[in-house]
């Protein structure tokens, strides 16, 4: 892997807190002041913007690829479609989604909020399945639904949790291994572990039924802020604010 960048996409005016791709195509949507730009990220060429009049907080993408959603700072959640760019429906939600999280067939969408809240609504709709239900006293960092849709992963600035998404009980106790809060929980592509990336600095791997510690990566010199999964969920790529992008097997 080349250390210069394939492309340098330069559209917006302040900085961008939220960044998604659509599954299955090369459609990349970064969100921040105002709305969000749309990029071919082959090409590293602008295709399109959607505007929110609001600055963008959180970007997700439906599995299938049909739909995106975005969180605002004033609390609403924008539903497009994403091959026309047309606005399905906006609510209020009370407060900023940090992370917004579609199930696998994209009946629902997972919300995580400043002050500690989570949601779980209708997208088609708007209308709220469940919640709020409050998680934490600080903030929701992320949500994850795992592949069945039965449980989501939850980063809080205090612990990991794995919760029910339509009653907000915890399915298993709060994880708190961490030594500081986690910014990242995903599933591992057989739901058997979750994986944490923390301020601390470690990547760590959970039992998604207990809760138990099962091995933990070091190796970063700052807060792990992102991790992703590909190659089939054989490798792990991480980043964090020491500037660095790290690969695991």
């Amino acid at each position: 892997m080349s250390s210069r960048p394939l492309h340098v996409l330069k559209g917006h005016g302040s900085n961008i807190p939220a960044l998604a791709f659509v599954p299955n195509s090369d459609i990349l949507v970064s969100g921040g002041d105002g709305g969000c730009q749309i990029w071919d990220a082959r090409i590293g060429v602008q295709v399109g913007q959607l505007f929110q009049h609001t600055s963008i907080r959180s970007v997700g993408a439906s599995a299938d690829g049909q739909w995106i959603a975005t969180g605002g700072n004033d609390g609403s959640i924008v539903i497009w479609k994403s091959e026309t760019r047309e606005k399905l429906v906006e609510w209020k939600t009370g407060h900023p989604p940090l992370s917004l999280c579609f199930s696998l067939g994209a009946r629902e969408l997972a919300s995580g909020h400043e002050g500690g809240q989570m949601n779980v609504w209708n997208p088609a709709t708007g209308d709220r399945i469940s919640g709020p239900f409050k998680l934490d006293h600080g903030y929701i960092d992320w949500v994850s639904f795992s592949p069945q849709g039965d449980r989501l992963a939850v980063s809080t600035n205090s612990v990991v949790r794995i919760v029910d998404p339509h009653s907000g009980v915890d399915v298993i106790k709060p994880i708190t291994a961490h030594k500081a809060g986690s910014r990242r929980a995903l599933w591992s592509s057989d739901t058997q572990q979750i994986i944490s990336a923390s301020q601390d600095h470690t990547i760590k791997f959970f039992d998604s039924s207990t809760g138990s510690v099962i091995s933990t990566c070091t190796g970063h010199n700052g807060t792990v802020c992102s991790i992703s999964l590909f190659n089939h969920g054989e490798l792990l790529a991480s980043v964090s604010d020491d500037s660095t992008i790290r690969f695991w097997s």
